[in-house]
């Protein structure tokens, strides 16, 4: 332990942040004391972000002052005294924990000295493989230093990046040092969590620091002394973890924008799905969805798996939006692209009537059976960024612009200046590339090629992410139009406002499950309670 425990090793004061004019971080204060995990709470939007770029020297504060073991930055800052996350005890492990897959546990350990190390110098591997294995062996982590991180359990993983990064400090600064887990047990069952929080126990016995940014209020209470919930931008409420039950941390989340809505969902009779308002019936997970869902020519999906997805039955009418949310980890994100055919998984399916094996599918049968998906990531995966807009939206239905075995430019152009005019595309400009579309534009190029392929199950994953307000509301009329045309949708989305706006009823996940339905009326708060209770 430090010799001085009393003081902080990380003091963050009054921090604040701005984009565009608008506040997203107000007087924040947070104490990280030495020996403690300290957890970081809030809802999608509430700062957590943010505030972890500051602390890792990616944006800088309009104002406020950081103290690092006794060494105060005051923002702005001058020149000669700018924040330097690098040069301070300060180490992060993200979700993709930032290991490289084809290197040794020990290569991944120095994989610093070997970028900067010179041209024809010798690295003394048997020292440094020794080095590495010591200090897994140190935190109780039973790894083999020469084994390839590819071929290591996702936990391994895990907790060899969280001692990477902790013993990188450590050699440098002592014990007094900060490590910043930023959900990197997201993807990991439940059963391999505990592995993880035994190891950054230990950590925090040698006298370290550790902030965990989480979403799961189990793992909270699993590691945590002192949560602090941020909220709209404030540091609003900080809690002894024995003060953290669902409905303390639920309210401090929400604040004064809860309302009463009623008592909170009961478990249903059957199985764990809970439902809500207008709900007709109870069903388990994995279990069937009632039968007045299921609809002839509409969608029903029994029994998937895949990835965290561990057993969902679900059904969407014909004419019908259904949201997907959760906590991230909890798979409902994943879903969309076992559906695709995207991410390997099993079930079964139907669409309009017809009825295949989730086993077989792949991107190509899956168009072939009316689905198409439009993907989070739309320009690396919903687009050909070099290619015009005509092009991309005359890519799905390629064939009908062929003219005499040559593809028609003419044919194209025409189909894109009625997409632009249906759809509010601007500029009505078909030549012009997609990468140089604004975001909203390019959404709209992205979502309108598929509807014109006419689908009967259109899968969305966040498809007004980083659109602006006028965008966004011309793709949530065209998706509701485009239900209203006779299409199932499936909306997969963290934006609770745009669940409310937009769809029908929303599942919650958890644990690669659906938990709880809601049915109309939906609310932002609602969702919240649903995800975080």
């Amino acid at each position: 332990m430090p010799t001085d425990c009393t003081a902080a090793v990380v003091e963050v004061v009054d921090i604040n942040k701005s984009f565009n004019g608008i506040p997203v971080l107000r007087d924040v204060c947070i104490d990280l004391m030495p020996g403690e995990v300290h957890a970081l709470l809030g809802v999608n939007g509430s700062g957590k972000s943010t505030l972890i770029k500051i602390l890792a020297g990616y944006h800088q504060a309009d104002s406020g002052r950081i103290t690092v073991n006794g060494t105060t930055f005051t923002f702005p800052g001058a020149q000669a005294s700018r924040y330097d996350a690098k040069a301070l005890p300060i180490a992060f492990v993200h979700q993709d924990l930032g290991l490289l897959s084809d290197l040794t546990v020990a290569e991944n350990f120095h994989v610093r000295e070997i970028v900067s190390a010179p041209t024809g110098r010798l690295i003394p591997w048997r020292r440094k493989r020794a080095e590495a294995a010591s200090a897994l062996r140190a935190y109780g982590v039973g790894v083999d230093p020469n084994e390839t991180v590819r071929r290591l359990s996702p936990v391994d993983r895990a907790r060899v990046a969280i001692v990477r990064a902790y013993t990188d400090l450590a050699e440098l600064t002592g014990s007094r040092t900060l490590l910043v887990l930023d959900e990197p047990t997201v993807f990991l069952p439940v059963e391999d969590r505990q592995r993880v929080w035994e190891l950054v126990r230990g950590i925090t016995e040698h006298g370290g620091a550790v902030l965990l940014v989480s979403h799961d209020l189990v793992d909270v209470r699993a590691v945590a002394d002192v949560v602090t919930i941020l909220r709209d931008g404030r540091a609003g409420t900080k809690l002894a973890v024995e003060a953290c039950d669902e409905a303390t941390v639920v309210a401090a989340l929400l604040g004064e924008r809860r309302v009463a809505h009623g008592s909170a969902p009961e478990p249903a009779a059957t199985g764990g799905l809970h439902r809500q308002r207008g709900a007709a019936g109870p069903a388990g997970h994995g279990s069937r969805p009632l039968p007045a869902r299921r609809h002839a020519d509409g969608v029903v999906a029994d029994n998937v798996r895949g990835g965290q997805v561990r057993d969902v039955s679900l059904s969407v009418a014909t004419g019908e939006i259904v949201g997907l949310t959760g906590l991230p980890g909890s798979g409902y994100d994943e879903l969309p692209y076992i559906l695709y055919g995207h991410v390997p998984g099993s079930g079964r399916l139907s669409v309009g009537g017809r009825r295949t094996s989730i086993q077989t599918l792949n991107p190509q049968r899956a168009r072939a059976e009316g689905i198409a998906l439009v993907p989070a990531d739309r320009a690396g995966q919903g687009a050909f960024a070099a290619l015009s807009a005509s092009e991309n939206v005359g890519a799905p239905s390629i064939d009908s612009h062929k003219r005499h075995g040559c593809v028609s430019a003419k044919s194209m152009t025409d189909q894109f200046t009625r997409c632009a005019a249906q759809y509010g595309i601007t500029p009505v400009e078909p030549t012009k590339p997609f990468s140089l579309f604004s975001g909203g534009n390019q959404q709209k190029i992205v979502i309108a090629k598929w509807l014109l392929t006419d689908p009967h199950l259109l899968l969305l994953h966040e498809p007004t992410q980083g659109v602006d307000i006028a965008s966004k509301n011309d793709l949530i009329g065209s998706i509701r139009q485009a239900a209203q045309s006779g299409l199932a949708v499936l909306w997969c989305s963290t934006d609770q406002g745009d669940l409310v706006r937009g769809c029908d009823r929303v599942l919650v996940f958890r644990d690669g499950a659906i938990t709880t339905e809601l049915d109309q009326p939906l609310t932002a708060d609602t969702i919240l309670e649903a995800i975080y209770g």
